[in-house]
């Protein structure tokens, strides 16, 4: 998969970004050297608890009770949509 995840991580106990090296247009280089990018996120201005309110609260309101696609961004489920997985170019319109 071409995209990257925000997940916990029990070894570092903390949040870690983890986007495959295909993910990148330079995924060869000897930058990535065909390795993920990892990138255990600080808790800084309370972010773990933030994260943690996210996925107990606000996920499912977002979720609408539609089945969790096990990714950490989710987008808004109307009553006709199947899918709630929210994509890159979904983000990327907000910046237009």
């Amino acid at each position: 998969m071409k995209r990257g995840e925000i997940r916990w991580s029990d070894r570092d106990k903390g949040w870690e970004v983890l986007i495959p090296s295909v993910a990148f247009k330079n995924a060869n280089s000897s930058y990535f050297g065909s390795k993920p990018f990892g990138l255990i996120l600080p808790n800084l201005g309370g972010l773990y608890e933030k994260i943690e309110t996210y996925i107990d609260r606000h996920r499912r309101v977002l979720l609408a009770g539609a089945e969790d696609p096990g990714t950490f961004f989710v987008k808004t489920v109307k009553r006709h949509q199947q899918r709630c997985v929210l994509r890159p170019e979904h983000l990327l319109r907000g910046c237009r």
